[in-house]
């Protein structure tokens, strides 16, 4: 609550100024917490770090100028913000980034997998599976049956854990290309994974 009304405060600071519809406003947050639920519980703490989506799920509001209310349902990534907010402002340079642009997302809801890292640990989510690799082990959920990442699915779903996999594989490759140079992530893979 103290969060909602310090925003409509700025927000209606802003409309008096004159100044709302001139104004790029990104509300974000770095990280949700564990707060309780079943993850939580691993550690015995409350916490703000691992690859689950009590951690890495967390909410983006996006209004720049000439912007109409859109639910986006596709997964973004914070490191996709800076780039966003480059090109929007018309600043080149951005595509140097790690992170991508959003703005062809707003318009088209193109898909992405996005990859998460701490410490050691890596993850892969797509809208129906996530997949995580820690200390030589592979754990997946089935997102669109386990919201709350419970049950490791791999033993019955390796096919696609290799798939998720070999994605995350072709990424960590493909960090170390020269910029400019192509992913090679395999169109096949990733509409199997959307089925």
């Amino acid at each position: 609550r103290q969060a909602d009304k310090f925003i409509g405060l700025f927000i209606k600071k802003l409309k008096h100024l004159g100044l709302y519809n001139k104004t790029i406003l990104v509300i974000f947050s770095d990280h949700g917490e564990y707060l309780g639920e079943m993850h939580s519980n691993l550690y015995r703490r409350f916490a703000h770090y691992d690859l689950y989506d009590e951690v890495l799920h967390t909410a983006l509001i996006l209004k720049y100028p000439g912007s109409n209310s859109k639910r986006i349902q596709r997964i973004v990534r914070n490191i996709d913000i800076s780039p966003t907010i480059l090109e929007l402002i018309g600043i080149g340079g951005y595509k140097q980034f790690e992170g991508k642009s959003l703005i062809n997302a707003i318009f088209n809801e193109t898909e992405a997998f996005p990859i998460s890292e701490w410490e050691n640990d890596i993850s892969i989510r797509t809208p129906n599976w996530r997949l995580i690799v820690r200390n030589g082990t592979m754990e997946l959920y089935d997102i669109k049956n386990d919201r709350n990442e419970l049950y490791n699915v791999l033993e019955n779903n390796l096919k696609v854990g290799f798939d998720l996999f070999q994605i995350l594989e072709n990424t960590r490759a493909n960090k170390n290309k020269e910029p400019g140079e192509k992913a090679t992530i395999e169109t096949r893979i990733l509409e199997n994974l959307n089925r």
